[in-house]
C-alpha cells in the first residue's frame, strides 16, 4: 500500500449463501465497502487493496458505484465495473461486487454482459448489488429518466 493514501473505507456484513447437498447453508461474512472516488479512484490501487484484503483475511471488497461524489465533479471517480474486472483478474478468493449498482443510469444489456464477463474472470465471485430508482446522479448523465427508475417508495 502507498503510504500516505487515505481512502473511505467501511467495514460492512453480508450474507453468503451456498449449497450442500441439495440444502441452502447461510454464513455471515465480512467484507470491505469502498468508496472508489478521490485518492482510491486509481484502479491499481483497488487491485492492490483487493489483493491486501484478501491475504488479511477479509471476504468481500465492494465498491460504490456512483457518476460523481462532490457536486462539483471535481474529484476523480473509478468505474465500479471496469475496476471491478481489474481486481477479478488479480485475486483469487476475495468475493467482489458492486454496493449499489444504479441500473437506470445503464443500458441494461450492458450491465448484463459486464457482469457475465466479471462473474467469469472472478469464477463465480461476483456479487452485484442493485437498485433501480432515480438517483442525483441522473442530473449530470446524457440518460432520460422519465420512464426510467421510478422509486418505489412513491408508488404506494
Amino acid at each position: 500500500m502507498r503510504p500516505g493514501l487515505r481512502c473511505k473505507v467501511i467495514t460492512c456484513c453480508f450474507w453468503s449463501v451456498s449449497t450442500v447437498r441439495e440444502r441452502f447453508e447461510l454464513s455471515l461474512s465480512y467484507g470491505l465497502y469502498v468508496m472508489n472516488f478521490g485518492e482510491a479512484s486509481d484502479a491499481r490501487f483497488l487491485c492492490e487493496l483487493a489483493g491486501e484484503a484478501e491475504d488479511a483475511g477479509w471476504n468481500g471488497i465492494f465498491l460504490t458505484d456512483t457518476i460523481m461524489y462532490y457536486r462539483d465533479g471535481r474529484e476523480p471517480v473509478a468505474d465500479s465495473l471496469t475496476a471491478l474486472a481489474a481486481i477479478a483478474v488479480n485475486t483469487k478468493h476475495i468475493r467482489i461486487g458492486t454496493a449499489i449498482a444504479s441500473l437506470p443510469r445503464r443500458p441494461p444489456w450492458l450491465v448484463a454482459r459486464e457482469a457475465v464477463t466479471i462473474d467469469r474472470l472472478s469464477d463465480g465471485r461476483l456479487t452485484l448489488g442493485c437498485w433501480t430508482w432515480r438517483s442525483t446522479g441522473f442530473r449530470v448523465s446524457t440518460v432520460r429518466t422519465r420512464k426510467r427508475g421510478k422509486d418505489p417508495r412513491r408508488e404506494a
